[in-house]
């Protein structure tokens, strides 16, 4: 019935059509363009705290990483000192062995015969085991 009141009324009248659409509730386009720019930039604050969180995570990463690869050198170094020892301590023997194999005396390659036997013997019964 509210709509036959209005069209008995007329459009030239108070409640009537032009009343109902009228333009001052719509929203001016200055309004769209200040709400659009307000979404914008909440969507940017989020992605910019995102980034954040993100970059903090991969400072965190790459700091691992480098102490990480402090320690792996660190490791690395050790075992190229000892190996450099053991490298050296092979040396020793191997000269002092070609000494022993250059002199004429039986009695040293009786000794390094029975080494020998005696180490294959040992590691035949470390391995039964």
């Amino acid at each position: 019935m509210a709509y036959r009141n209005v069209r008995e009324r007329g459009p030239s009248s108070a409640g009537g059509r032009s009343s109902l659409f009228n333009n001052q509730d719509r929203p001016t386009q200055q309004q769209y363009y200040t709400a659009s720019e307000d979404l914008l930039e909440q969507e940017n604050e989020r992605h910019v705290s995102d980034l954040q969180s993100k970059i903090g995570l991969l400072k965190s990463l790459t700091i691992d990483i480098g102490n990480e690869v402090r320690d792996q050198n660190r490791m690395l170094d050790n075992m190229d000192n000892e190996f450099g020892s053991a490298e050296n301590l092979l040396k020793g023997t191997m000269q002092r062995l070609n000494k022993m194999i250059k002199s004429k005396s039986g009695r040293h390659m009786c000794y390094l015969m029975l080494f020998v036997v005696f180490v294959v013997v040992l590691v035949y019964f470390m391995t039964k085991k």
